[in-house]
């Protein structure tokens, strides 16, 4: 019963379609302080379905990902790359929205818009120290955006709560209810910057 449950569960809340449309800026490459940096914008983040899913106590995390590829004549050579998770939650009781970014800095605010703001403020990320590139040579910088309206952690404790083997307390209708109204599907987009050779950057 409880496996037939959590199946038809996951199943619906997997069907729903994507109402945001996320969009990134072309990232813009330049060099600061000997090191190759970019950066971009990321708009229309969070939409309503992702705010009503934070609103109803789910965590959304957002994944940014920017890769450094130097171009080759039929494949390119990813070079690195550099990750940062931010995490939105709402607590109900107390009804404080929390932003958890990088180095396990914690924002606090009353409202939602604060943190749209913050989140869709200009992102800069040093990619790589010159020394270590051919100046000579082409590259691109790529950046790919993952927006979790709920994440793996909540899909297994809810599992765990519904099959017993958590101690707390929970109301499957409930649950039911609030992941088919306001899950979304995970939301990705991809930017790419145009090629340039590091020895041309200003």
């Amino acid at each position: 019963m409880k496996k037939g449950l959590i199946t038809i569960l996951f199943c619906v809340i997997t069907a729903v379609e994507v109402a945001a449309q996320l969009v990134i800026s072309k990232p813009i490459v330049f060099i600061k302080d000997d090191f190759l940096t970019t950066s971009f914008k990321i708009q229309n983040l969070l939409g309503q379905n992702e705010i009503k899913t934070i609103q109803s106590g789910f965590t959304t995390t957002i994944k940014t990902k920017v890769e450094l590829w130097k171009k080759g004549m039929l494949f390119h050579d990813l070079k690195t790359t550099h990750e940062v998770t931010k995490d939105v939650s709402y607590d109900i009781w107390e009804k404080i929205y929390t932003l958890k970014l990088e180095k396990g800095k914690i924002l606090k605010f009353d409202n939602l818009k604060e943190i749209r703001d913050i989140l869709t403020q200009e992102d800069t990320v040093m990619i790589s120290a010159l020394k270590e590139l051919d100046l000579g040579k082409r590259y691109f910088v790529r950046v790919k955006v993952d927006v979790e309206s709920i994440n793996e952690k909540q899909i297994q404790e809810i599992s765990r709560r519904i099959n017993g083997q958590s101690s707390g307390l929970i109301n499957i209708k409930e649950i039911f209810s609030i992941l088919v109204k306001h899950r979304t599907k995970d939301i990705t987009s991809y930017a790419q910057s145009d090629y340039f050779r590091p020895d041309r950057l200003k």
